[in-house]
């Protein structure tokens, strides 16, 4: 097993967070965002709306949901997303193999409008994770 890398508990929320670049496939703009590692968000990637309005990503839907909260309605948007080791250097792709996106290589992936930059489990699934509790240690395997 080898680690990619790893990231600390924020103390302060008691969550991790993690950066990501997204990527607009047509412009080419990006941004980095540090997003919350949240298994119970179904989706790929959820971002707020001055990071999507930011980057003009291409809308190619509408939803709603269901939450503790109650129904929250959302729009979906087509990005590139890679998982970085900090703000600089990328670590790994996120690839979309159970989405039918034109692009063909599933690089390009669904973004959903939230309030919060947050990883759901469609991405974290796609790689292999250790939390190391002692530490309060999120890691990055590859095994």
């Amino acid at each position: 097993m080898e680690l990619l890398h790893s990231w600390i508990i924020d103390e302060k929320l008691n969550a991790f967070f993690i950066p990501l670049r997204v990527q607009n496939p047509i412009t080419k703009e990006s941004v980095c965002k540090w997003c919350l590692f949240d298994t119970g968000f179904t989706g790929y990637l959820g971002l707020d709306k001055t990071t999507l309005d930011g980057l003009r990503l291409k809308q190619i839907g509408t939803g709603k949901a269901h939450t503790i909260t109650g129904e929250v309605s959302f729009t979906t948007y087509l990005g590139v997303v890679e998982i970085m080791k900090d703000m600089n250097t990328s670590l790994k792709n996120v690839l979309a193999d159970d989405y039918d996106i034109e692009d063909g290589n599933g690089s390009i992936i669904p973004i959903q409008e939230l309030n919060i930059p947050m990883v759901g489990i469609k991405t974290i699934q796609k790689f292999n994770w250790l939390i190391i509790s002692e530490h309060k240690m999120l890691c990055m395997v590859d095994i």
